[in-house]
């Protein structure tokens, strides 16, 4: 079993195709674990949504990412499939399908771009996406974690 673990800068950029943008930049942490890239943050409230700890697990065809805490759901993403999920938020459960288009996954050293291509549909809300998440790893590795081990 191999283990990296480091600080990085995140950031996440959310476009929706014919319609609004976000953008989000903020620290994360980077573990690498068996061919598997984690990355761990918190993710500040958005208008009415609370904030919420968000796993992204990254592999070679598939994007998992998890959210806890207030809101929570877990989003498959991957590539030529449909995936489904509910996501609760603090005014009920929302179901979501998913169908991913492409993903395209960038590992340097030091570095890691994941761009998501996807389909969204929550009721009657359908949208065309494009999710960018890059990470940029300090030069100054701090080994260890916050117990993000656990929780792999």
């Amino acid at each position: 079993m191999t283990l990296k673990s480091t600080n990085a800068e995140i950031t996440v950029h959310s476009i929706q195709k014919g319609g609004g943008e976000s953008l989000m930049v903020d620290r994360c942490r980077l573990v690498e674990k068996d061919g598997k890239i984690f990355l761990f943050y918190e993710e500040r409230p958005i208008d009415d949504l609370p904030g919420s700890s968000v796993r992204v697990r990254v592999e070679e065809d598939a994007v998992v990412v998890k959210r806890s805490g207030e809101v929570e759901a877990r989003l498959e993403y991957a590539k030529g499939r449909a995936t489904a999920t509910n996501y609760r938020v603090p005014y009920g459960m929302i179901h979501v399908d998913i169908y991913t288009n492409d993903i395209r996954i960038e590992r340097r050293e030091r570095y890691l771009s994941v761009e998501l291509d996807f389909y969204i549909d929550i009721g009657m809300e359908k949208s065309e996406n494009l999710l960018k998440i890059t990470v940029k790893e300090d030069t100054t590795d701090d080994i260890g974690g916050k117990g993000e081990d656990a929780a792999l």
